[in-house]
């Protein structure tokens, strides 16, 4: 028997950005296309987990929940459930064999409305972390 292949590629990153008044009240989206890329030649699941428990800044001390923003993928078997972001390996696609054809995903970031507390609206900041992809036999 064939040891099972499984290959994963994700877009290095995706870019939020609040603008406007319009943005923290209606909250914001980005796709990233074909952002996941995956192939197997065996039953799959693909896990995510945020590296840091919070968004955090370079240039201020403040800081931003994780579950401020979800992940949806989209394409291959069809639209998926958002996951909300976190420490924990969560799951976001499984699967059956791609007889180890690459099926490409659109990565679909959403971050809901920003309330009150987290308007710093004075001077421009940027806050990020680091999420971790993997795939595995299911």
């Amino acid at each position: 028997q064939q040891t099972p292949v499984y290959s994963i590629t994700v877009s290095p990153e995706a870019i939020l950005e609040f603008n406007s008044v319009s943005d923290y009240m209606n909250g914001v989206s980005k796709t990233s296309k074909s952002g996941l890329k995956i192939s197997a030649t065996d039953s799959y699941e693909v896990r995510f987990k945020s590296l840091n428990n919070l968004f955090t800044s370079a240039t201020t001390s403040s800081t931003f929940p994780l579950d401020l923003v979800t992940l949806r993928l989209d394409g291959g078997s069809g639209t998926q459930l958002p996951v909300t972001l976190s420490t924990t390996n969560e799951l976001i696609l499984e699967g059956v064999s791609t007889n180890g054809n690459i099926v490409e995903y659109d990565m679909i970031y959403t971050a809901q409305p920003i309330d009150e507390r987290y308007l710093f609206i004075n001077d421009e900041q940027n806050y990020s972390t680091q999420l971790i992809f993997e795939i595995t036999t299911r």
